[in-house]
């Protein structure tokens, strides 16, 4: 969780767990005088540790979810500036830690903190509205549109990665005067996105927990024979109110995502990723062909050995029918 271990450190990470296993009332009783030392350092460099906290940890849950590293980045040293980048882990941790023992505090702070980014976005979503005439000039999508009404011979192919270098197969990127646009504008207005796809999450939870209280699934207790018709109505009409004002919320939420992705174009994921995922496919690669050297030569084994028995029946068939 912390971040803090080195490479070598976590090749020992196996033994660790399993020494877990074995001393788990030591390993917690350090964790609470850990956990005590980190929210002291926490309040004693802050002045405002609830509201400290809660920026904190909503706001980095935030800055994971833009697509954009360097927007993130810029976000992030803008509604942070005294998160430095060296002890940011830590801080982190400092603050999940203090957390920990003022829930009713950091949970005030965050209530408070969630409106004024709703805000934010309110006012930010309409100025880039405003500056792109409703997503219509410069847009991504428009402009291969037109490009394919010119050269009809080209098939149209909506790009993967569209920032910050996107290109259409028969469209340069010096010929779209809107690209160094779109760039600026997206390096700007890119944590929406992000608090696009944070509130898209919540809602998806917010309606599998609400399709488990189903009032159709549920038995009613203590109702009178004579009331069980009109309660039974009344819960199922709250029950679908609650559902379509959610999905109404997820509808506006993903009707703005595609105009997101209709004026910028789908975003580029993160490089840490796609290292990640080269390592996990060289490795699982690697695995699978030593696999593949050592099980020839087990099956080839077996097959002498059936080829050999098969053999021998066959002899003992043929002097059987002999005699």
């Amino acid at each position: 969780m912390s971040g803090w271990a080195s490479a070598q450190e976590l090749r020992w990470a196996p033994q660790a767990e399993q020494w877990k296993a074995f001393h788990s009332e030591a390993f917690h009783a350090a964790a609470r005088g850990l956990q005590t030392a980190l929210a002291q350092e926490f309040q004693e460099t802050r002045t405002q540790p609830a509201t400290d906290a809660a920026r904190i940890i909503e706001l980095r849950a935030l800055g994971q979810l833009i697509p954009y590293p360097d927007c993130a980045a810029d976000f992030l040293r803008a509604q942070l500036p005294s998160l430095s980048a060296s002890a940011a882990d830590r801080q982190w941790l400092c603050a999940h830690c203090w957390r920990a023992g003022h829930q009713g505090l950091v949970k005030k702070a965050s209530q408070l903190l969630r409106t004024e980014m709703d805000s934010l976005f309110a006012t930010q979503w309409a100025d880039l509205q405003t500056q792109t005439d409703d997503f219509q000039r410069g847009s991504l999508q428009a402009r291969a549109l037109a490009d394919q009404v010119l050269n009809p011979k080209y098939p149209m192919r909506i790009p993967i990665y569209a920032y910050p270098n996107s290109a259409y197969p028969n469209l340069l990127i010096q010929e779209d005067r809107f690209a160094g646009l779109r760039q600026r504008l997206c390096r700007r207005f890119g944590w929406l996105a992000g608090y696009l796809a944070r509130e898209q999450a919540e809602l998806l939870g917010q309606l599998r927990a609400l399709a488990l209280s189903d009032p159709a699934d549920r038995v009613l207790h203590r109702v009178r024979p004579s009331q069980e018709a009109g309660e039974q109505r009344r819960r199922e009409e709250a029950f679908l109110q609650a559902r379509a004002r959610l999905e109404d919320k997820l509808a506006r939420s993903l009707a703005r995502t595609a105009q997101w992705q209709g004026y910028f174009g789908a975003p580029q994921p993160p490089e840490a990723a796609n290292v990640t995922n080269v390592n996990k496919k060289e490795t699982s690669n690697a695995a699978n062909a030593g696999k593949k050297k050592v099980a020839p030569a087990v099956n080839a084994g077996k097959g002498e050995a059936a080829v050999r028995q098969m053999k021998q029946l066959a002899g003992k068939g043929r002097n059987s029918g002999k005699k």
